[in-house]
């Protein structure tokens, strides 16, 4: 029963984000153009991210491994620095929302099996669900 109780809250809380109690979507029409700067720079960190791991291999300890990793941390620290400022700007259009859930479906596979989680959660499989529909409003 516990476990119901909180899977229906967690639904709840994450279906309050985008639906209030009116059912109508909470989109107002201000500008989220901050908000879709971070998200662009977080979707560049990310490909830079992806370059450096497609790219050559270093041998361990040489000067090249070492700029390698250096740059590896300051992608993954510039990146998770705007996730964080993502996290804490409401969006305000349907652009907005639609960006941060292109984030959402990006970034929480990756935390997911970070923590030895499965994509198969149902709570996990219902927030990947809304970003999808949401990053498809744009």
């Amino acid at each position: 029963m516990t476990n119901d109780l909180s899977r229906r809250t967690a639904i709840a809380a994450v279906a309050s984000v985008f639906v209030p109690a009116s059912g109508v979507p909470r989109l107002p029409y201000d500008d989220d153009e901050h908000l879709l700067r971070l998200c662009q720079k977080v979707q560049a960190c990310s490909d830079d991210l992806d370059i450096l791991d497609r790219g050559p291999s270093h041998p361990y300890g040489s000067e090249a491994s070492h700029a390698a990793e250096g740059r590896r941390r300051e992608l993954v620290t510039e990146q998770y620095a705007c996730v964080e400022q993502v996290a804490s700007i409401r969006a305000r259009t349907a652009q907005g929302v639609a960006a941060k859930a292109r984030l959402v479906t990006m970034l929480l596979p990756i935390a997911v099996a970070d923590m030895d989680m499965t994509m198969e959660l149902e709570e996990v499989r219902l927030v990947m669900s809304l970003a999808r529909d949401a990053a498809a409003l744009c």
